[in-house]
């Protein structure tokens, strides 16, 4: 019953998709466009409610939906702050959707950033490591996994810190070590 300004149901439905993102992220996402409905265009909150739109979005395996959004966010002025972020996230859209060139070209924009999290970080860091395993670049891999890995622990992602060990383990079998 909410109406577009309320300013309760926005906090609200960004908690409580907060709190759906572990279990169910298809249902975080719905909240998070709910609440982003609800916004004026200028609210200085709405960037950073659709990059973690974007992110539900890709972690329910809505890939395209993941990729359209960061794309409708990248492709208009917004929030600087959430540029790294949405990148991280559109590289691993392009990534987890075969195209693993331009997952990895987003996922070093991304790391350009100077206002990416050390979670950021380690995710940018290890997601191009497995982009570049996937392109059999082993020496780009294993030099961004290395990068990843230290970045990833101190962050206690152990997402990232996984990405990473698999790719640097992968490079060495390859290897034949």
């Amino acid at each position: 019953g909410a109406t577009p300004g309320d300013p309760e149901a926005v906090p609200w439905l960004a908690r409580a998709a907060r709190q759906a993102a572990p279990r169910s992220p298809d249902v975080a996402a719905d909240l998070l466009d709910r609440a982003v409905l609800l916004m004026a265009p200028g609210d200085p909150g709405r960037d950073g409610l659709l990059a973690e739109r974007a992110s539900s979005l890709m972690w329910a395996g809505r890939i395209a939906d993941a990729e359209a959004t960061c794309r409708m966010l990248l492709g208009r002025d917004h929030d600087r702050s959430v540029e790294g972020a949405v990148r991280v996230c559109l590289g691993h859209a392009l990534l987890a959707g075969g195209r693993a060139r331009e997952g990895l070209n987003e996922l070093e924009r991304a790391c350009q950033s100077s206002l990416l999290t050390g979670a950021e970080r380690a995710e940018a860091l290890a997601w191009a490591s497995l982009a570049r395993l996937v392109l059999a670049d082993l020496d780009g891999a294993a030099a961004a996994a290395a990068q990843a890995r230290p970045v990833a622990v101190a962050a206690r992602d152990h997402l990232a810190t996984s990405v990473a060990v698999v790719s640097l383990a992968q490079v060495s079998e390859l290897r034949g070590d």
